[in-house]
């Protein structure tokens, strides 16, 4: 004859613990750390859309994969592109400038002629 045993099946009592705990680590880090995670933000925040990442930098600065990670190209590389831009817009502007002064001279010859 078989006698029937009640089989005790009881769930084990660390599935809660490993559930349970690593989350309420991460609360507290959470807290202490001071991280706020930002859930669905967007450009308005004030950010700029690159390549499927928002970064909070001007929105003609390129983004560049380095080493496998995307982001912005580096500071003294922006400012030199800036800066020769800048340069060459100057140097445009000053050739216009000797342009118009020797239009200028010329028509105060020719002023000077007629009258």
């Amino acid at each position: 004859m078989i006698q029937n045993k009640k089989i005790d099946q009881k769930r084990p009592k660390c599935r809660g613990r490993i559930v349970g705990y690593p989350f309420f680590f991460i609360a507290i880090a959470m807290l202490f750390l001071n991280i706020h995670p930002v859930f669905g933000a967007d450009e308005s925040s004030g950010g700029v859309k690159k390549a499927g990442v928002i970064f909070n930098i001007a929105a003609d600065r390129r983004v560049e994969k380095i080493g496998g990670v995307v982001q912005p190209e580096p500071l003294d590389q922006y400012l030199a592109r800036l800066f020769t831009a800048l340069s060459e817009q100057i140097q445009t502007l000053d050739e216009k400038v000797v342009r118009l002064q020797e239009d200028v001279s010329e028509l105060k010859k020719h002023q000077e002629k007629d009258a």
